[in-house]
């Protein structure tokens, strides 16, 4: 092998400073056949890493994207490492998810990344991301509204929950620089055309802004960009900042809650950064952006019952609660069928079960016997025949019935407007709303 290239230093410094070394280490180093990520496999040997190739074929772009995936094939094979293809076979239904495309392949890629960092037991997945990237994040952030955490664009490194750790090399060395080094030494790569599209939001600031920015405030100015990104990020990862673990240690409670009042005592701009960072922990494939922060730093002011949906989550404020929930998907008819001995799943969140069970009792006929249901309030005592011992399931989500009295076949279901019910111990039924509204309880 020739001397290493001239951005092995920098990319080794930039490393260091999240406490990486990936000397002698098995790293998945993501390859599309571009120029960025065709050089970081090149930087990653040169480092005495040990890189696996992965590339994902989308198919999207017909013969280009087959070309993409043999140049990679060509890439590895000449540096003698391990490789792995996913070949998206239905390249057609990619539009059709929900999310944006872009979004899309990145999620199926990580995914990609995450199965072959697990066979082949790489803790680390490199990225080609290079300070151009990075400018370009930024301003993407900052035109939606971001904070500090957005304005601080990618880490070098960080955690994924996917469970590797992602690390980028190239973060602080310009493209044009990866393009020279590229050239010096007789490299070959392929050329996206859809990446200076202006189809997309990215492909717009790198064929519109950019240059803009560069002829109006001088060559630097939009590198300049992305390294006043970068300090602010080691900035932020080396905790000169309040941690968020202590705010979130301070306002969170157990099973995804938060205690509004502790919350509602910081300042905006705190209270909008811990509840996106509990989003991410709780809920970690829901988008996160500056509008949700708004929205659920409204539910604060409002009364309880209220809530935010967003996603595949749901934000329900309950008193002095904010409770982060599974928000019930759009195919989910809202109701279940008990089947006596088996866990039902109902709602996105809950598990219902009916037993069979022997009491060391009797119970007259009409006579209801239960704990302490829904609508009936701890303590209150409970109605049976004189000579009957009451019977306590000891447990307010508990109660006794008599089988033959309710028959063989039990639905459960959301309540809805009019529902009514008839408390236990009396004769008159009660609208569940009214019931809900006297418990102050969310609906």
């Amino acid at each position: 092998m020739s001397a290493p290239i001239r951005l092995t230093r920098p990319a080794v410094e930039l490393l260091n400073e999240y406490g990486v070394d990936v000397n002698g280490l098995r790293v998945v180093a993501g390859c599309s056949g571009g120029v960025d990520s065709t050089v970081l496999l090149r930087l990653l040997v040169d480092m005495g890493a040990l890189p696996v190739v992965a590339h994902v074929n989308y198919r999207l772009r017909g013969e280009e994207s087959d070309a993409d995936e043999e140049a990679v094939r060509n890439l590895a094979s000449d540096f003698g490492l391990p490789l792995h293809v996913h070949v998206i076979k239905e390249p057609e239904k990619l539009r059709h998810r929900g999310a944006s495309l872009q979004e899309t392949c990145r999620d199926i890629r990580y995914e990609f990344y995450a199965d072959v960092a697990r066979a082949e037991r790489a803790s680390h997945v490199a990225l080609g991301h290079t300070l151009d990237d990075q400018a370009e994040t930024v301003l993407l952030h900052l035109s939606r509204g971001s904070g500090i955490e957005g304005s601080s664009g990618m880490a070098g490194a960080r955690p994924d929950r996917r469970g590797f750790t992602v690390i980028r090399p190239l973060l602080a060395t310009p493209r044009s620089d990866i393009v020279a080094v590229a050239k010096e030494v007789g490299m070959s790569w392929r050329e996206d055309a859809t990446n200076e599209s202006d189809t997309y939001a990215r492909g717009r600031i790198r064929t519109v802004v950019a240059p803009a920015i560069a002829d109006a405030l001088g060559v630097n100015a939009w590198q300049n960009i992305g390294k006043s990104a970068n300090r602010l990020r080691r900035y932020l990862d080396a905790g000169h900042l309040p941690s968020v673990d202590e705010y979130i240690d301070l306002v969170s409670l157990d099973r995804h809650a938060v205690h509004i009042p502790t919350l509602s005592a910081l300042e905006p701009v705190v209270r909008r950064r811990i509840l996106l960072e509990l989003l991410k922990r709780w809920c970690p494939d829901v988008p996160r952006n500056a509008s949700v922060a708004e929205g659920l730093d409204g539910l604060l002011s409002r009364e309880t019952g209220k809530s935010f949906a967003h996603g595949m989550v749901r934000v329900v404020r309950d008193r002095d609660v904010l409770l982060f929930e599974a928000a019930p998907s759009s195919d989910d008819p809202g109701e279940a069928e008990i089947v006596p001995g088996i866990a039902v799943p109902f709602d996105g969140a809950a598990f219902l079960r009916l037993d069979a069970c022997s009491l060391p009792t009797s119970i007259s006929p009409g006579i209801r016997a239960a704990g302490h249901p829904a609508g009936h309030p701890a303590g209150h005592p409970e109605r049976h025949l004189a000579g009957d011992a009451p019977i306590n399931s000891g447990s307010p989500h508990c109660v006794f019935v008599d089988p033959d009295r309710i028959g063989p076949n039990l639905v459960v279901r959301r309540w809805r407007p009019g529902d009514r019910f008839v408390p236990l111990g009396m004769t008159g039924s009660k609208l569940v709303s009214d019931l809900l509204t006297d418990r102050k309880t969310a609906t």
